[in-house]
């Protein structure tokens, strides 16, 4: 996965966010260009090649990457207990 040190660019996976095989240099380079062209000025800090961090199933059997960063910018909302995350992630086979 490719960002920035404070964004990605998840919808628009395919194209400036998702390289399957990072061994393949014309698809890294391809990749980090148009996340680099979406950016724009707001670009922070350079660009971070990151690992997917966990993986969940929703209630209708969909399973999903969620992405979890280092706590600088992301946290769950006042109020939420933990567990709504952490416990289907804990119960999943």
């Amino acid at each position: 996965m490719i960002k920035d040190y404070v964004k990605s660019r998840k919808y628009e996976w395919n194209t400036a966010c998702f390289v399957p095989d990072l061994s393949d240099g014309a698809v890294l380079r391809r990749v980090v260009e148009r996340f680099v062209e979406l950016q724009g000025d707001s670009l922070a800090g350079g660009i971070v090649v990151r690992e997917f961090e966990a993986f969940a199933r929703r209630v209708d059997g969909t399973w999903r990457v969620i992405e979890v960063g280092d706590g600088q910018v992301s946290d769950l909302p006042a109020g939420v207990d933990p567990m709504e995350l952490i416990g289907p992630l804990i119960l999943a086979k």
